[in-house]
């Protein structure tokens, strides 16, 4: 039974805006589904102030009962849903694997869900509910994120006005040739973005794999391991010291105010609940409506649309281009 209402909750996930009202929703508590709404509500704004709407989406589900007792339930949800864009290649498609954290009440034979969690939404809120007991967790039933969505839906020209300038930006830059075997990188990154190399260890649960990915794809694409650079030293696992390491070493140029966008660029999201960098990502493709596609781990993506999360979960990104004049030559320590 619990499976049959997962698969409607991946329907309604999946689901555009429209479409919303003619599926059922009555296991959803008021507060769930608002959010729901509101979020599609800004999703269907913004991808049609970019010309940009997804189409030909599929989704796949699968779960784990972390937490239960006489009244509630939490259960770890991944949904995996991948769709397209008009300005995809005809060979390429988007994939994301979507963590949630779900409570639910019970109550006879029927549950009502009363909380969901997405990790990339509300990091600090989705760690909270996987580590907490059900005991702990009742205090922040109440809690949601209604207003987050409300807020981004009214400031919708600003964030617009935020991606439109650096998509721009990087319009505007020339492309260049160089030693870098970007296919190498993007080939890696393609293969490896939905489930990771097992010639590497993961660090997905346990701080995160992004960065120690991303090392990996532009190891892949020439780039040679030194003392300090190797797996897994920090520079190569963790957000700033892989950062530090590249534009100390003169390896890597941030390129956030010149051409951000580009091909090959590595891509680092600014988290504003923790107040830090604490993402990274790879772009595989360029697109001609000024967007870009890219590939990451911890929050699993294959080619997914920079505008999907740019500015609307992160408000800050900054983009490194290595420096590949120097790629022949080995980082000094």
């Amino acid at each position: 039974m619990l499976s049959n209402y997962l698969y409607n909750l991946s329907t309604i996930l999946c689901s555009d805006f429209f479409t919303l009202e003619s599926l059922k929703t009555n296991f959803l508590s008021p507060n769930t589904i608002n959010e729901i709404y509101y979020k599609k509500l800004f999703n269907h704004k913004w991808r049609e102030k970019l010309l940009a709407p997804i189409k030909n989406t599929s989704f796949s589900y699968n779960y784990k009962i972390l937490k239960e007792d006489q009244h509630l339930l939490k259960l770890q949800f991944i949904l995996k849903k991948s769709f397209s864009q008009k300005y995809f290649s005809k060979d390429v498609s988007s994939v994301t694997i979507e963590n949630y954290i779900i409570i639910i009440e019970k109550s006879h034979l029927n549950y009502n869900f009363v909380m969901l969690v997405n990790s990339e939404d509300d990091v600090l809120l989705y760690d909270r509910l996987l580590k907490n007991d059900l005991s702990s967790i009742i205090e922040t039933l109440n809690t949601n994120s209604l207003h987050l969505w409300e807020n981004k839906i009214s400031n919708l020209d600003s964030l617009y006005n935020s991606f439109i300038l650096l998509s721009s930006k990087s319009k505007k830059a020339r492309s260049s040739e160089n030693e870098f075997n970007i296919n190498n990188a993007i080939k890696y990154a393609e293969k490896y973005a939905l489930i990771p190399n097992p010639n590497y260890k993961s660090f997905n649960g346990i701080g995160g794999d992004c960065t120690n990915f991303v090392s990996q794809i532009i190891h892949e694409g020439g780039l040679s391991k030194t003392q300090t650079w190797k797996p897994y030293s920090n520079s190569w696992v963790r957000v700033e010291e892989l950062y530090s390491y590249l534009i100390n070493n003169k390896l890597g140029i941030n390129v956030s105010d010149i051409s951000p966008f580009k091909k090959g660029n590595i891509i680092q999201f600014y988290t504003p609940q923790l107040g830090k960098f604490f993402h990274t990502g790879f772009i595989t493709y360029e697109l001609s409506n000024g967007d870009c596609l890219y590939c990451c781990h911890s929050y699993n993506k294959l080619n997914y649309p920079l505008s999907e999360i740019y500015p609307i979960i992160y408000p800050t990104l900054r983009a490194i281009k290595i420096n590949w004049r120097l790629l022949l030559l080995t980082a000094k320590e």
